[in-house]
């Protein structure tokens, strides 16, 4: 009885990561027409390659990747990904834009042509969502956390249009975060918040995955348009 009460119990936090409406998935394609617009091009002048992005209903529960295979960049996210709680629009424009950086991102690299984890989390936070914002609907933004507002207003002052782009990127690279973890389900790991930046890594770490800390740390760099995190780079 208590195997079966804990499989229930594991199936309704499961079900519960899924419980956000139908929006952010039908905004996909508004996606698709951003980074199209913004970005094949560039990748067809500047690296002869075809930027390719689309959903993956054969493996739904996929986290996004990419791939090349010739001259063509493929992109794809798992269907029911969209469909997780934390998984804003603005969310998956980041998780874009992080592999869009993998390949256009620049060093460090992990291979011969693709960006490091922490280096395309970089791209989308400094870069990346600055360009692809403009072509979305403004949403209506959940208030950002106390040190991202803070630290947004600080770096910006006056700048009042640039504060508010600065806390949108940092709830939208937030909000991913999030996402992965409710979706690894390790209650015992502590859960990132801008106000707890990870300890500071030895510089041959650099090429490893950073820790969900650490990427919200980069989030937070990037958004203020300031250096990259001690923790992985």
């Amino acid at each position: 009885m208590r195997k079966i009460q804990a499989a229930l119990t594991s199936l309704l936090l499961f079900a519960g990561l899924f419980a956000s409406a139908e929006a952010p998935k039908q905004a996909f394609p508004q996606l698709l027409a951003a980074f199209e617009a913004e970005y094949a091009q560039q990748v067809r002048v500047d690296y002869h390659i075809i930027l390719d992005i689309s959903q993956d209903s054969e493996n739904p529960l996929y986290f996004g990747g990419g791939s090349l295979e010739g001259h063509t960049y493929s992109i794809s996210v798992g269907r029911d990904i969209l469909s997780l709680s934390s998984m804003t629009v603005d969310a998956q424009a980041f998780l874009l834009c992080h592999e869009v950086g993998h390949l256009i991102g620049g060093e460090p690299r992990k291979n011969a042509w693709a960006s490091t984890e922490g280096q395309s989390d970089f791209f989308a936070a400094s870069d990346c969502l600055r360009r692809i914002f403009p072509r979305l609907s403004s949403p209506s933004q959940k208030p950002a956390h106390p040190v991202l507002a803070q630290a947004c207003a600080e770096k910006f002052q006056e700048n009042t249009s640039a504060a508010r782009a600065c806390e949108r990127i940092g709830n939208a690279g937030e909000s991913l975060i999030f996402a992965i973890y409710d979706f690894m389900g390790v209650p015992q790991m502590k859960k990132p918040d801008f106000s707890t930046p990870a300890p500071v890594k030895s510089p041959q770490e650099k090429m490893n995955y950073p820790t969900l800390q650490c990427r919200l740390d980069t989030v937070l760099a990037g958004a203020l348009q300031e250096a990259r995190p001690a923790c992985w780079f």
